[in-house]
């Protein structure tokens, strides 16, 4: 017999908030900044797109995932991956 698990989005994401550690805002923009720095430069504006805001950093360029994760033809540069594994564990996506 299964049990029934309602999830309420709200308390979830507040819970989730006071949870997290303190230093992940530090810890964003210290991500951010490693990966302007390491960022591929064809014209400059995948590095200018990176940035951080609260406990996470992100490239904000239409073309950041292609980027980021590659095509099949053009190589995964990994640029914000692994800026950010530095400071924990990257599990993938599934």
């Amino acid at each position: 017999m299964g049990a029934r698990v309602t999830v309420y989005p709200g308390i979830a994401a507040a819970l989730a908030k006071a949870a997290a550690d303190p230093r992940c805002v530090e810890i964003a923009a210290q991500a951010a900044g490693i990966a302007q720095a390491t960022a591929p430069r064809d014209t400059g504006a995948f590095a200018g797109s990176i940035g951080s805001s609260g406990r996470t950093y992100f490239a904000n360029d239409e073309a950041a995932g292609y980027i980021e994760l590659g095509t099949s033809d053009t190589p995964a540069h990994l640029t914000l991956i692994n800026a950010g594994r530095g400071f924990g564990r990257y599990v993938g996506i599934s």
